[in-house]
C-alpha cells in the first residue's frame, strides 16, 4: 500500500507517517520502480501500535523501548506491563500537579476578580502573583 493508504487507515497524516520513520520508529519501506514507497500489513500494525501509544501519552522514546521489547523479546508483555506500569504512576503525578496548578490559577483569578491583586495589570498580574510566590519560597525556606 501506498503512504496515504497507509496514512488514511492509520487514521494520521502522512506527514506523520514520514516523522515516525525519521525517528526509526517505522522501518523504511520498499520503494516501486514508480518510485512510491510500498508498505506491508506489518507497517500498519506498527503504526496503529505507535498511535495507540501516543493516545496513551507515551513519550516517542517509551514507544521506541517497547518497540525493541516487541522484536526483541520472545515474552516481551513483562517489560511492556512494566513500561505501562511507570506511566501510569506518572500519569499521577501529572494528575496531581494538574490540580494544584488549577487550585492556583482559580485562587489568583479569583483574587483577581475580587479586587486584591492590581486590576491595571489584568492577567499578568495573576501570573505574576504565582511567579513571585514561588522566588519567595525559594529565597525564603
Amino acid at each position: 500500500m501506498k503512504i496515504g493508504e497507509l496514512a488514511k487507515r492509520a487514521e494520521v497524516s502522512v506527514s506523520t507517517v514520514r516523522y515516525y520513520e525519521a525517528q526509526d520508529l517505522l522501518p523504511k519501506p520498499s520503494v516501486r520502480d514508480s518510485g512510491y514507497r510500498e508498505y506491508e500489513p506489518a507497517d500498519l500494525e506498527r503504526l496503529r501500535l505507535i498511535v495507540a501509544a501516543k493516545r496513551a501519552r507515551f513519550s516517542l522514546k517509551l514507544i521506541r523501548v517497547a518497540l525493541d521489547a516487541l522484536k526483541d523479546e520472545t515474552e516481551p508483555c513483562a517489560e511492556i506491563a512494566a513500561l505501562v506500569r511507570n506511566r501510569i504512576l506518572a500519569l499521577g503525578q501529572e494528575i496531581d500537579d494538574l490540580q494544584s496548578l488549577r487550585v492556583r490559577l482559580t485562587s489568583q483569578l479569583e483574587a483577581w476578580e475580587r479586587g486584591t491583586l492590581p486590576k491595571s495589570e489584568c492577567l499578568c498580574a495573576i501570573l505574576q502573583t504565582d511567579a513571585l510566590s514561588k522566588q519567595n519560597q525559594e529565597t525564603n525556606p
